[in-house]
């Protein structure tokens, strides 16, 4: 077959399969939509995880690569049944401030910077935002943590001990509260408390933390023979563990898309299968006049191809309206990398001529002598 007889079949397989799509609309639509799922989950989990991604190693790289932290819980948090034996880190004290500043004071630590992770409430005259996530840092943050502020200053050491009325926001709360004027103190516990340490520049981590966890231990009253009651970690292990979390999300995500690329090729099957019987006549001109059975088969993949493909770019589509409400509505940096736009169209071709091969092979091996006969 020519390069312009393959084109030229390929327009007519696709025109055809329109057609089948406008006079068989139900079993088309179901298809379609099969297809469309497997796309959608694929697109909006792959953006959703890449934003989170970006966040998350932004956020750590800003740390600085000789950052540690210091917690009450292990970085891997095991699930629990409800009672403290299965989960015995539950039983540790919290780190206190106090601890915090105990180390700040060892010669080779630059800074130490206590965190609680939380929600609230915000309200400014009548206007209210009920569930604002709230990062409570000690000061120094922005030297350990890393960050910029836009407008105004960060907290004074003072008004930190002093428990002033004083806050930093984002711009998306700013916006919606006009500056968050008139917020009042947070009324948050320090069971959750974390601490990040930097250590002087020129101090090897490992060495800053050994002499950490050992003031650490003095200060908790821990006898040598006694476990540490508090767990360090590094971004390095941070990333693997977050990782591995990934990982996860994206099983699930292949899994679901599976299944709805599974759910629109027996679609395929059917509808090609019922195209097929509909025009074994058709079958049987096109062969009588010298039609090859890869014409045929050619012609009935490039229809199966051409429904996966609709099912797709309806599925990439709806995934990337949903993709910008997150993006716009969130602090989730969503976005598809192309690698996974390209997945989903090659993924849903693929399934095109797997489940169309089927109805396209019986379409090639008709008799043109039977075909011709067929009412």
């Amino acid at each position: 077959m020519s390069i312009g007889t393959r084109v030229y079949s390929i327009f007519e397989g696709v025109r055809i399969a329109l057609d089948a799509i406008r006079s068989n609309k139900v079993r088309a639509g179901l298809t379609i939509l099969g297809i469309a799922v497997g796309v959608f989950v694929v697109t909006v989990m792959s953006a959703a995880v890449h934003g989170i991604n970006e966040g998350v190693r932004k956020s750590i790289a800003a740390a600085g690569p000789t950052t540690f932290f210091l917690t009450r819980w292990p970085p891997e948090i095991n699930s629990c049944n409800g009672s403290a034996d299965s989960c015995p880190w539950r039983r540790n004290p919290p780190l206190t401030l106090e601890q915090a500043r105990e180390v700040e004071r060892l010669p080779f630590i630059r800074s130490v910077v206590a965190h609680i992770g939380s929600s609230t409430q915000a309200k400014y005259a009548d206007r209210e935002l009920p569930g604002v996530s709230l990062e409570a840092y000690t000061t120094g943050w922005i030297d350990v943590n890393g960050g910029d502020i836009i407008d105004g200053r960060d907290f004074t050491a003072q008004e930190n001990d002093n428990a002033a009325n004083v806050v930093l926001i984002n711009e998306k709360v700013a916006d919606r509260l006009f500056a968050g004027g008139a917020v009042r103190r947070m009324n948050v516990g320090t069971w959750w408390v974390d601490l990040t340490v930097k250590p002087r520049d020129g101090v090897p981590r490992d060495a800053a933390m050994d002499e950490v966890i050992a003031t650490l231990r003095t200060l908790r009253h821990l006898r040598p023979a006694q476990q540490n009651d508090f767990f360090s970690s590094t971004p390095e292990k941070i990333l693997q563990l977050y990782d591995k979390i990934v990982g996860v999300f994206f099983i699930v995500m292949i899994t679901l898309s599976a299944i709805g690329l599974c759910v629109g090729g027996v679609g395929v099957i059917a509808i090609m299968m019922i195209s097929v019987t509909e025009r074994t006549r058709e079958i049987g001109v096109r062969k009588a006049l010298g039609a090859t059975k890869a014409t045929i088969l050619w012609q009935f993949l490039v229809e199966a191809v051409t429904l996966t493909l609709i099912g797709a770019v309806t599925g990439l589509g709806v995934g990337a309206a949903l993709t910008f409400v997150i993006r716009a509505t969130t602090p989730i940096n969503a976005a598809a990398p192309p690698e996974a736009v390209a997945a989903a169209l090659i993924g849903s071709a693929i399934a095109g001529i797997v489940f169309g091969l089927l109805p396209a092979a019986r379409a090639a091996r008709l008799d043109p002598v039977e075909a011709l006969r067929y009412e």
